[in-house]
């Protein structure tokens, strides 16, 4: 299994490809070589994002947006995770909890990402697990599923018992923590049992985990914080 960082994580300083290029740079600095496209800004060409993620030996999975973002500008989304090597086109919550008319939309945005060796995942948000999730989950049997901890823990859940109920389907999962009063911080920096949540991730058959915070104070000091405090966990379970 490995560990890296959701770039979205950075969504305020990658506004352009100057941003862009200094939060790769620090990425391979800390020795994070895997991530998932999501929040770059648009003015940065996905050609250019490419580029850049080669040149800091950078592995992105494929390509993260809200559902309907991507729905509205699919060609955009499944030619970013093309030109980036990624197989994976990660859709996040399900609009208004309406699964039957979003059904015939994945349909149709499956097929044109399948025609570019492509696959569909879904990230459920904290709305999503009042049902609509379950729904769309045993609707769609082949479809992957990209958990985030803290949305399932938000929604009132069990992450690690979450994980293991949908065993086999999971390939990537966010760590997002936070701290007692609510905010976002550093992952294992808050309440989240992460330990737990590890356990569940291995026994799923995950292949890898993405440390998480869209909020902070010190972006690359924190981010740096949790992709640490995650690795080391994980390498307590190998020792």
């Amino acid at each position: 299994m490995n560990v890296g960082i959701q770039i979205s994580s950075f969504k305020p300083l990658m506004t352009d490809a100057a941003g862009l290029d200094g939060v790769l740079s620090f990425m391979r600095e800390i020795g994070c070589r895997d991530t998932a496209l999501q929040w770059i800004g648009r003015a940065v060409p996905a050609g250019t994002i490419a580029e850049l993620l080669q040149k800091y030996g950078i592995k992105a999975t494929g390509v993260q947006d809200k559902t309907a973002g991507i729905l509205a500008d699919s060609e955009y989304y499944i030619e970013l995770c093309s030109l980036a090597g990624g197989d994976e086109l990660c859709f996040s919550g399900v609009p208004n909890g309406d699964v039957q008319s979003l059904m015939p939309k994945l349909d149709a945005l499956e097929e044109r990402a399948l025609a570019k060796g492509i696959h569909l995942s879904y990230h459920p948000v904290k709305a999503d697990f009042a049902g609509a999730a379950e729904a769309l989950l045993c609707m769609r049997p082949a479809l992957r599923l990209t958990p985030d901890v803290c949305q399932i823990r938000d929604a009132g859940l069990d992450p690690a018992q979450f994980i293991l109920s949908h065993s086999g389907r999971i390939d990537t999962v966010h760590f997002k923590d936070r701290n007692e009063s609510g905010a976002l911080c550093s992952v294992g920096k808050g309440v989240t049992d992460f330990e737990s949540a590890l356990t569940a991730c291995l026994k799923a058959g995950a292949k890898l985990i993405l440390a998480e915070q869209e909020t902070w104070t010190d972006a690359f000091g924190e981010l740096k914080a949790g992709l640490e405090y995650t690795k080391a966990l994980l390498l307590s379970r190998n020792a």
